[in-house]
């Protein structure tokens, strides 16, 4: 009988300590990686932001409840979620406080945001859309970048409309529409064509070894059929001609313009 209740108070203790590790969740966005997407994740029971590691598309849907697994002593908590197919690790506690307004500096802009590929896609036999993605490193979730932005006098947008496809995954789409030249050559509607092989990164980006990472992540999935080159580093400049925009709710700290470049997106 001793022995028994030893047992029992043993299993108590352990149970009541992986319920204490496990924290309501809630998931903020995914941004789209080659074929994969890295998530960000509130945990509710600490208000901290979380980004996860690179996985299979589609494995979450914004605003959906999931829980954390926190771990302790350096090891990886990650996601907890009913017949997800992979692990997906997230990373440790980034900050922040999504209750408050927050509002990218155009110095945060530089050391936490990268400018990571270019595609255009097409939208039928005519006309095709271009895309931009931008990733940030920054302690803040994917919700808090702006949704609109100006690049080269071409404005796009993250919100889910027009022909933007998903909103808050961190590909921004052209509201504009452009003629399908010789330089494309689509062989079906919905085609994407990279036009952009190597992230973009200001001189004062801070996070050179998580893009290193990311980038070799995803250039070793065997299915991912655009390769990322190393990145290179421009000047991110938000004062050129085309930032004095306003209409359609742009405003003039939107706009990115790219400068002192070896090479820019072909977008022709």
């Amino acid at each position: 009988m001793k022995k028994l209740l030893t047992l029992v108070l043993t299993t108590t203790a352990f149970g009541a300590f992986s319920q204490t590790n496990l924290h309501d969740a809630k998931i903020l966005g995914s941004i789209s990686i080659g074929n994969q997407e890295i998530t960000s994740v509130l945990d509710e029971t600490t208000g901290c932001n979380h980004k996860s590691t690179l996985h299979t598309k589609n494995l979450f849907i914004v605003g959906e409840n999931v829980k954390l697994d926190i771990k302790e002593n350096g090891n990886q908590s990650k996601i907890i979620k009913p017949n997800l197919p992979e692990i997906v690790f997230v990373d440790k506690c980034n900050g922040g406080n999504p209750k408050d307004e927050f509002q990218m500096t155009e110095v945060e802009f530089k050391e936490n945001v990268a400018f990571l590929d270019a595609k255009v896609r097409s939208i039928n036999q005519n006309k095709h859309a271009r895309e931009i993605t931008l990733l940030d490193f920054s302690n803040h979730d994917f919700g808090k970048l702006k949704k609109r932005i100006i690049n080269n006098n071409v404005k796009f947008n993250d919100e889910g409309t027009g022909h933007d496809q998903i909103a808050n995954d961190g590909i921004y789409t052209s509201l504009k529409l452009f003629n399908n030249g010789n330089n494309h050559n689509f062989q079906y509607i919905g085609e994407s064509i990279r036009v952009l092989s190597n992230p973009i990164v200001d001189p004062t980006f801070k996070h050179q070894t998580e893009l290193n990472q990311i980038i070799d992540d995803s250039n070793s999935d065997p299915n991912n059929p655009f390769k990322f080159g190393f990145s290179v580093s421009c000047d991110f400049d938000f004062s050129g001609p085309d930032c004095a925009a306003t209409d359609l709710g742009f405003c003039s700290n939107c706009c990115l313009s790219l400068t002192n470049c070896s090479f820019t997106a072909n977008w022709n």
